[in-house]
């Protein structure tokens, strides 16, 4: 299935298509190591866990947490985190930067 989509996208007749596709699939087109034998698409490449969840859970409970997660009645919630107490984290965050380890950062 993922090398038809992946055909798909880049067999498409216009190129509003094949954006159109790219975003419904996640696939930009047929990839080059696709013609390799010895792989198998895309059982060869598990899931990406880290990337699941910087990309994704993360970011969605930092909205959450502000009160910016989807159209919700966020009011008088626990898990709430004050303009104050999100803005004190952002300023310890960045602080670390100085005294972490280059080798566990980006």
């Amino acid at each position: 299935m993922f090398i038809q989509q992946a055909e798909a996208v880049q067999n498409a007749p216009t190129a509003a298509a094949s954006d159109w596709l790219a975003i419904k699939y996640s696939i930009k087109g047929i990839p080059l190591l696709s013609s390799l034998t010895s792989l198998s698409f895309p059982a060869s490449f598990p899931y990406d866990f880290m990337h699941f969840i910087w990309a994704n859970l993360i970011p969605n409970l930092i909205l959450l947490w502000t009160e910016e997660f989807k159209d919700l009645e966020h009011q008088d919630e626990d898990y709430l985190l004050l303009k104050s107490a999100w803005k004190a984290v952002g300023a310890v965050t960045a602080a670390v930067g100085d005294t972490v380890p280059a080798s566990f950062g980006a």
